[in-house]
């Protein structure tokens, strides 16, 4: 039999909340969530008339999800609960920036095929599911974890865990490039022109041993010169960083597949650039990896960041090669 009463699923953006919320909906719980129902969290609001009318029809359990950041945005709830005779009870989702982000990513690879670019997102405006990292940021930086003061008749932390599924079981090696696989005769920090390319030393051998062994190769690369303004003085065009990948998988003599973000560098606009997940979940979702099962091969900080937020395993470029 079911208890009276409403269960609050709090947590970040991306957090999981419908996953936890599903299981009461199974057992005969309706579900009230703003995104769904539009309208504010505050007293008056959709989602407490929804709750109320339906209370007044009979209803007697709810599952309430979203991100219920602050004490006052619980509190809504903790008043109509009382109002209406009813325990509340909260599920507080202890998801990681890191987590929320890879399950942000990874949402939009199952429903477009793609993770979506900065200049995409005006596309998706009425889509609540669909939201750059800046949103997952915002909410951050205003959350007000659960007090003891707060009415709750119980409240829980719920551990949240990365389950792709059983067909995520592929290995892979995932490369950076520059300063990674290749460096510039000329010095400069990447190349503009093929002719530019030069790879480094031990990478040939290396990669024709992996591919001798079956081994599936990647790569992930940010080019942010491509985001710049022509007339920056490290602007390179898409067509020279194409002409310039070309070059070096002809130098490696192996036809590595090859992503890159052409953001620009800053606060993340998307999930494509490093060290945002982006990338990474894009071969997992291709390729059914899964994430332990693959290394990612860098050169700089934000390659070993990129690879923790993936679940990949990190090797530096000087000790892998």
């Amino acid at each position: 039999m079911l208890k009276s009463g409403i269960i609050l699923v709090a947590g970040p953006l991306g957090g999981g909340k419908t996953t936890v919320a599903k299981p009461f909906v199974d057992q005969g719980y309706l579900r009230i969530n703003r995104d769904l129902l539009g309208g504010h969290l505050k007293a008056g609001g959709a989602s407490d008339q929804a709750i109320r009318e339906a209370f007044s029809q009979g209803q007697r359990n709810f599952v309430c999800d979203n991100t219920f950041p602050t004490i006052e945005s619980r509190k809504v709830f903790i008043d109509i609960a009382r109002d209406l005779g009813l325990s509340i009870h909260l599920k507080w989702l202890n998801t990681s920036r890191e987590q929320g982000q890879f399950f942000a990513a990874r949402r939009q690879m199952q429903k477009f095929g793609k993770i979506l670019r900065a200049e995409e997102y005006a596309d998706h405006k009425g889509d609540p599911n669909m939201f750059p990292p800046v949103a997952q940021f915002a909410y951050w930086k205003r959350v007000e974890p659960p007090h003891v003061k707060e009415d709750f008749d119980s409240a829980e932390d719920v551990l949240v865990a990365v389950n792709l599924g059983a067909e995520y079981v592929n290995g892979a090696v995932m490369f950076d490039f520059d300063g990674t696989l290749r460096k510039t005769k000329s010095g400069k920090p990447y190349p503009t022109d093929p002719d530019d390319v030069v790879l480094l030393p031990g990478c040939k051998e290396k990669v024709a041993e992996l591919s001798q062994a079956g081994m599936l190769m990647l790569g992930a690369s940010n080019q942010s010169g491509i985001g710049k303004p022509p007339d920056h003085a490290k602007y390179v065009s898409e067509a020279q960083v194409r002409a310039c990948f070309d070059r070096t998988k002809e130098l490696l003599e192996e036809d590595i597949e090859v992503i890159y973000s052409t953001e620009r560098g800053g606060v993340p606009r998307s999930y494509w650039a490093k060290p945002m997940c982006g990338m990474g979940v894009y071969f997992i979702e291709k390729y059914k990896l899964a994430p332990d099962s693959v290394i990612f091969v860098g050169d700089m900080t934000k390659d070993k960041t990129f690879a923790a937020r993936c679940g990949f395993k990190f090797a530096w470029a000087k000790d892998y090669f």
